[in-house]
């Protein structure tokens, strides 16, 4: 039995001599065997300091549509790149520069870092994998890179029984955070002024079809209710009130699933952001909110209509980032649903001073770019322990557990394809 997952050409007939030659060598008589990819794309995008750059963006657009992969997508980015003639383009540099590759200043010295990155991107993505299986309590894994297509991985699973599970873990990158968050009351005015930004902005897209007229005088009062006759309006679809379900903390308001990414976008365009403080993130949580209101459960088959999640507002750092990442994790466990985890010494000082000063606000948990959990803090927290309960289910809680202890990968795996081979009638 295959499953493909997309085809590749040249990953994908690699693939299947690969999967011959493991055939021929295995002692195990059922096993699966996955075709990962880690994208070039992927990883050079984790790099840039300027994601949104126009010019980026046109070049990593036709650097696809050469259809490369590994080294060759990075060497067709650069190639892209210089062949834009646009005196406002930055340097290649520009978009790459940390405080860690400041000698990073020509083209090709660009292309050398992000070859070098992938590189070592690569060879991270294999030991976290074979880490997560091995506490996962697979035996005897094993993944070896293609000789032939970089950023091709073969992975070996002998015995394995839930094959569903491993794909969410090898498709994380188990990137998790802490981030300090505003309450929702601290943005209220700034997101009634967002709201008027995006009734313009529509209403004057679409004049030509519908001929209204919307006034865009940015109330001042902030107990202003927040709703609005207008069609655009974001609370449209951002609900302020969910039956007898409230924001509280850092939680700005709920919606659709069908309707989180057209919000996301209307929020973060650029004249938007502009009505919201500098260091305002938003996330949306990881769990459906639970809601019993008769009218959203007799959907019926429609079901996914009444799925609500909640929209939150977090705090950045000065340089954008969360207040404590990850990296400070040295043990994890869990039980019940709940994970605990451990910090090391430098993770625990740290946590020990976002804590004291954030007593009576809410501490938000976030893994892969969504909010888990978000406890409010009514002491400092001295040791380096805490828990995550974000309405877990034992496994859920396991695995989510067996990623923090395995460490992140710079970018997810991609599953080309899974095969599950038996040798047992053979």
């Amino acid at each position: 039995m295959a499953i493909n997952f997309k085809t590749m050409g040249l990953v994908t007939a690699v693939a299947v001599v690969f999967s011959m030659f493991f055939l021929c060598g295995c002692s195990e008589k059922t096993f699966y065997e996955y075709t990962l990819e880690i994208p070039a794309e992927d990883v050079l995008m984790s790099l840039t300091v300027q994601k949104d750059n126009p010019y980026l963006l046109e070049a990593v657009g036709k650097a696809k549509e050469s259809e490369q992969t590994g080294i060759g997508f990075i060497e067709s980015f650069g190639k892209a790149y210089n062949e834009i003639e646009d005196s406002l383009k930055p340097a290649m540099s520009d978009l790459f520069a940390t405080a860690q590759n400041q000698a990073v200043s020509t083209d090709d010295k660009v292309i050398e870092y992000l070859a070098k990155e992938y590189d070592a991107a690569i060879e991270n993505a294999c030991n976290v994998i074979l880490c997560r299986m091995e506490l996962f309590g697979v035996k005897n894994p094993t993944i070896q890179k293609d000789s032939v297509t970089k950023g091709c991985l073969h992975l070996k699973l002998p015995g394995l029984k839930e094959p569903e599970r491993i794909d969410k873990l090898l498709t994380q990158s188990g990137a998790f955070e802490f981030w300090e968050t505003y309450n929702n009351d601290e943005i209220h005015s700034s997101l009634i002024a967002a709201d008027q930004i995006i009734i313009a902005k529509k209403s004057a897209e679409n004049a030509d079809n519908d001929g209204d007229v919307v006034e865009t005088t940015v109330p001042e009062d902030d107990t202003v209710k927040v709703s609005s006759d207008s069609k655009y309006s974001i609370f449209n679809r951002l609900l302020a009130h969910l039956g007898t379900c409230e924001p509280f903390g850092p939680v700005v308001g709920f919606a659709r699933k069908a309707d989180m990414e057209s919000i996301m976008n209307d929020l973060n365009s650029k004249d938007v952001m502009m009505m919201f403080p500098k260091d305002l993130v938003f996330a949306w949580g990881i769990k459906e909110v639970e809601f019993y209101d008769e009218y959203y459960d007799d959907f019926g088959e429609e079901r996914e209509q009444s799925v609500f999640y909640e929209l939150l507002a977090l705090k950045s750092t000065m340089f954008g980032k969360a207040a404590l990442n990850g990296d400070v994790i040295t043990d994890a466990s869990s039980e019940r649903g709940v994970v605990s985890i451990t910090m090391d010494s430098v993770g625990s000082a740290q946590w020990e001073m976002i804590t004291r000063n954030n007593i009576g606000r809410s501490i938000a948990m976030v893994f892969d770019n969504k909010v888990y959990s978000y406890p409010t803090v009514y002491d400092e927290v001295i040791g380096g322990r805490c828990q995550i309960s974000g309405k877990f289910t034992d496994e859920e809680a396991e695995d989510f557990a067996t990623i923090l202890k395995s460490g992140r990968m710079p970018v997810p795996a991609k599953i080309i394809s899974r095969q599950f081979v038996d040798l047992s009638s053979k």
